[in-house]
């Protein structure tokens, strides 16, 4: 019996990427892909965010607010995938 392998790396690479940017991005990061032509290694940037809580007044009311602000780190990552 041969096994059957999915040689279909550019899609395999594609779902990998799309995953790990949904992951990146469900915990408050940002994902910069890259262009697949280059191929240096690097298949994208993680933009560093933390959550920060602030106090804004308006109309003599202090409202308080939750956001994401970039921390200034940026991280380089090469995503891999297999087939299923």
């Amino acid at each position: 019996m041969t096994s059957r392998r999915n040689l279909d790396t550019q899609g395999i690479g594609r779902k990998a990427r799309n995953r790990a940017e949904e992951v990146i991005l469900e915990n408050g990061h940002l994902f910069q892909p890259i262009d697949g032509d280059i191929d240096n290694g690097i298949d994208g940037y993680i933009i560093l965010r933390k959550r920060v809580k602030f106090k804004r007044v308006d109309d003599n009311k202090a409202k308080f607010y939750e956001d994401y602000v970039e921390t200034g780190n940026i991280v380089g990552v090469q995503v891999k995938g297999v087939s299923e």
